[in-house]
């Protein structure tokens, strides 16, 4: 899997959720976003809490290539 900086954040929004007590009650939740764009994603996340507290967060899904090309460095 590609992890992109929508994934990254995905991660961090359900770990601020797991801190104020605010995840959904099942394991994985679904983050959708991008259809206005015509790029539309699904974020899958779940996060692991001990003691009241994110300890981890996992974020899955699938990518779509918007475009390819090549990197040269001096």
């Amino acid at each position: 899997m590609m992890i992109g900086a929508r994934s990254l954040r995905a991660g961090a929004c359900g770990a601020y959720l797991a801190a104020n007590k605010r995840l959904p009650d099942k394991q994985w939740f679904v983050i959708s976003q991008g259809t206005e764009g015509q790029h539309p994603s699904r974020i899958d996340v779940a996060v692991a809490v001990e003691r009241g507290k994110p300890t981890q967060a996992r974020v899955a899904g699938e990518v779509q290539p918007v475009m390819k090309g090549t990197l040269e460095l001096p």
